[in-house]
């Protein structure tokens, strides 16, 4: 396995997580007491459990020099640091990119299920597709 896989799939994490935060979190229309939306907001959870972010304000001068390498910028003004789920540099299990894959393949879903904007829908088929598509075995 090469670099090259873990950038596709960074650069898929990085797609799904604005999408993802733009379809889904970002309209709050999702509320825990609602029971049809029970199995989103354990997907959601999920999904972000598995994303570290970090207010760029925090980091130190040594870490600010890793950007476009171990995170990108979002939010307002670009003020957070979300870390890439795969370093660059380090050979992954198989095991480990499947394990990731679902999460995310349940965060597309989610968009594809919930999301009420058609543009917002077709980004999620491009990302499954891109997911489906690759080889990492």
């Amino acid at each position: 396995m090469s670099p090259t896989i873990n950038k596709q799939l960074n650069d898929i994490f990085e797609e799904l997580y604005n999408l993802f935060n733009e379809s889904i979190i970002a309209p709050r229309v999702l509320t825990l007491d609602d029971n049809v939306n029970r199995d989103i907001v354990r997907h959601i959870i999920e999904f972000m459990d598995n994303v570290k972010c970090k207010s760029e304000w925090n980091l130190t001068d040594e870490e600010r020099k890793g950007l476009n390498l171990t995170y990108f910028e979002e939010g307002h003004n670009g003020v957070n640091a979300v870390y890439y789920p795969f370093s660059l540099d380090k050979e992954l299990s198989p095991i480990k990119i499947q394990n990731t894959i679902h999460v995310w393949e349940k965060a597309i879903i989610c968009i594809q299920v919930y999301s009420k904007n058609d543009e917002f829908i077709e980004k999620a088929n491009e990302l499954e597709k891109r997911i489906d598509d690759l080889e990492y075995y």
